[in-house]
């Protein structure tokens, strides 16, 4: 299995790879990331699910001891997609994505979900 720097290997036939970075509104410090599951059994580079993480600057400072830029969004979205499948029993975790601001993590439906950075 092939790795680049913008995902990690979670076992022999799976990985997850960001798809896709960007901030919820210009200027701010908040991000919503993509990370695909990606299994290469039986069929190689197949996506299983895309995996939604919203973060912000602030929670990446204080509870990610991270700097609040890209670089660290994307590092810690690989991370967190990373913990998630390890504490759902190396299975892929069942919700569709998570929101994490320093009012804690809170699962949420990335069809109807809007950051509240987006709303102001």
């Amino acid at each position: 299995m092939n790795m680049t720097a913008n995902e990690h290997i979670l076992d022999e036939h799976l990985k997850i790879r960001v798809k896709h970075i960007v901030p919820v509104k210009p200027n701010a410090e908040a991000w919503r990331i993509i990370v695909d599951f990606i299994s290469d059994f039986p069929d190689e580079n197949r996506i299983i699910k895309e995996y939604y993480v919203w973060v912000t600057g602030e929670y990446l400072e204080d509870k990610g001891k991270l700097s609040a830029n890209i670089e660290s969004a994307q590092n810690f979205a690989l991370q967190f997609a990373k913990m998630r499948y390890e504490k759902s029993n190396h299975q892929i975790p069942i919700e569709n994505g998570t929101s994490l601001s320093n009012s804690e993590g809170v699962v949420v439906d990335p069809k109807e979900y809007v950051h509240p950075e987006e709303k102001l």
